[in-house]
């Protein structure tokens, strides 16, 4: 699914990933037509975490498409890695 980019709204926010000069890596995408808000928080840069974001945009879009989620907030979480 593509987008048009004037119906997003991009900003960057805290992650547990953010530096310690406080630059902010996590990324939250809103589609304003659709009222749907994802983030992208877990991965080490804001570009990749933006990246994730769009894509996780397509998917939440393509899953609603049948139905509206007002307000919904999606968010994909990364599992934790195990330590031996």
């Amino acid at each position: 699914m593509n987008f048009d980019e004037k119906d997003l709204e991009i900003t960057t926010c805290k992650s547990p990933k953010t530096n310690l000069l406080g630059a902010e890596v996590g990324v939250k995408i809103k589609h304003k037509k659709l009222d749907i808000t994802v983030q992208s928080i877990d991965l080490p840069t804001q570009h990749q975490n933006k990246l994730a974001a769009i894509e996780l945009m397509k998917e939440a879009a393509g899953t609603i498409k049948h139905y509206r989620l007002k307000g919904g907030l999606l968010q994909r979480m990364l599992p934790h890695s195990r330590h031996a």
